[in-house]
Parts: C-alpha cells; structure tokens; sequence
C-alpha cells in the first residue's frame, strides 16, 4: 500500500487515537447510504479505527434501516468535521454487516452498560423473539446489536485555507 501525505496520515491517526480512546470529534460522522435510489444520511459513531487495514467499525442495530441499505448496497461514505482549524475528513468505502459471533461479542463488551438497552428491545412491540435475550446490565450481546465494518477505498481531507476548502485525496492501493 502507498502511505497516505504527512497531512492525512496525521487525521487518520488522530481518528485511531480517538476510537482507541472513546472520545474526540472526529469519531462523530455522518453516514451516507442509498436506499433504493435516494441518498440516506445519519450520525454514528466510529467505535475502531486501523490506519495500517484502513478499516473502521461503527455498531448499529439489526432493525435500522441503514443496517439493510448497506446489506443491498455497501457503497458508503463517512464525512467528519472538526473546528479549528476547519477540516472535513471523507472516508468512502466498502461497508459489510458483521456476523462473527466471537468479533461482535468482543465489540459488545465494548458497550457502556447504560447504553445496552438500546440494542434488546425491539422497535416492533409485536416482535417478541427480537425482545428475548439479553438484559442491558448483562455480559451477553443483546439481540438487536450489530456491528458493521467499513474497508475505506478513498480518502480526502479537506482544509480551509486563505478563504477556501483546500482538497488532499488519498487512494490506497489494492
């Protein structure tokens, strides 16, 4: 793989720092999916980042809708901002739904215990078999959580600079 400019591979370590730490801004993205042929865009929350794999993860639950559209097109991007100095971070790529059981226990236990009640109750009260399982206090992986991750096949950071967004892309070779 080529290496990213010093510029770009000192974002792309700060986002592994901040996944590492559980806290920063960059860790904040808005997800681009196609549902259908509309553009969808939501928040997440990159949970782990490698710069050496290019690969990041974010969780979600099994009965979003963005958990389908990447399952029917795995086409993403993930833009980051940060303030001062203003930058945009843009990461397209590739995105799969996880389904190793021992990786999604690992990434389970990475939950902080008062947001594991996100993942047990279904969103359909008469669904009950999405409702049985786990409880948010518990060491197992709730029924309803999911993580998916992203192979970054574009890079682009984006600064401003003398009243105007400066654009640095890196491709990572295959």
């Amino acid at each position: 793989m080529i290496e990213p400019a010093a510029e770009i591979r000192a974002v792309l370590d700060q986002l592994a720092e901040e996944a590492a730490a559980s806290t920063g801004p960059l860790r904040l993205a808005a997800l681009a999916t196609i549902a259908g042929h509309e553009p969808q865009v939501r928040h997440v929350i990159i949970r782990s980042f490698s710069r050496p794999t290019l690969r990041l993860v974010f969780f979600c639950r099994a009965d979003d809708a963005k958990f389908g559209e990447i399952a029917s097109h795995p086409a993403v991007e993930l833009v980051s901002y940060v303030r001062g100095p203003d930058r945009q971070l843009r990461l397209a790529g590739t995105a799969a739904n996880l389904t190793d059981a021992q990786t999604l226990d690992d990434f389970w236990r990475r939950v902080r215990p008062t947001a594991r009640g996100d993942y047990v109750f279904s969103r359909n009260a008469t669904d009950a078999e999405t409702t049985a399982g786990a409880l948010p206090g518990d060491d197992s992986r709730a029924p309803l959580f999911r993580a998916v991750e992203v192979t970054i096949r574009r890079v682009k950071l984006l600064t401003f600079e003398n009243e105007r967004w400066i654009e640095r892309s890196f491709l990572p070779s295959a």
